[in-house]
């Protein structure tokens, strides 16, 4: 065998182990069930799943417990439409104002209508400011960003707080718009 043939095949190979390990990495997702809920999420992003279930209003909370920083993400999941689901009362992260305006997050974020999500699903996102923690563990309730969607479909809406950072960039913001994305699609009501 040739020089050439020698460094083509080393070449190939390497091209190959390569390509599966890229393959091995992107696949890292787990599955959460429980007899309400089911839904997959990224295991390099979260430590533990913990289920909050309140059957009498088929309201479900599920904390995403984020790996290196101690903080949540927050995740709900409502049988019924947006309508339904924010007049109920408790905490979550949306909710109809008197005058009837949808509201996400806080009273003073702004509330946008998403990209196109199929047919029949009604999509609502923020960036709100959310709180953080600094190296000295001092606690600041704006010091840092989130990225909020409301998924709303026939008997179903699905909303996850996504904790992006402190100063995040607009790559930051695409990838947590994608990341939240892929686990809201994931989920199943039971």
């Amino acid at each position: 065998m040739s020089l050439f043939e020698k460094l083509s095949v080393a070449a190939l190979c390497g091209c190959l182990f390569l390509a599966n390990r890229n393959v091995f990495a992107k696949t890292g997702t787990r599955t959460y069930e429980d007899g309400h809920v089911a839904l997959s999420y990224p295991d390099n992003r979260y430590n533990s799943v913990k289920v909050d279930a309140n059957s009498e209003s088929n309201f479900y909370t599920c904390l995403l417990h984020l790996k290196d920083v101690d903080a949540d993400d927050i995740l709900t999941v409502c049988k019924g439409d947006i309508r339904q689901c924010g007049s109920y009362d408790g905490v979550k992260p949306y909710w109809y104002s008197e005058d009837g305006t949808l509201m996400l997050f806080s009273a003073t974020t702004i509330v946008a209508p998403k990209r196109s999500m199929g047919t029949g699903r009604t999509a609502y996102e923020a960036f709100p400011a959310c709180p953080t923690t600094d190296s000295r563990g001092r606690s600041h309730a704006y010091g840092a960003e989130c990225y909020e969607l409301v998924v709303s479909e026939k008997g179903k809406t699905v909303s996850l707080t996504y904790w992006i950072g402190e100063m995040p960039n607009r790559k930051s913001k695409v990838e947590a718009a994608r990341a939240t994305t892929h686990i809201l699609q994931s989920v199943k009501i039971k």
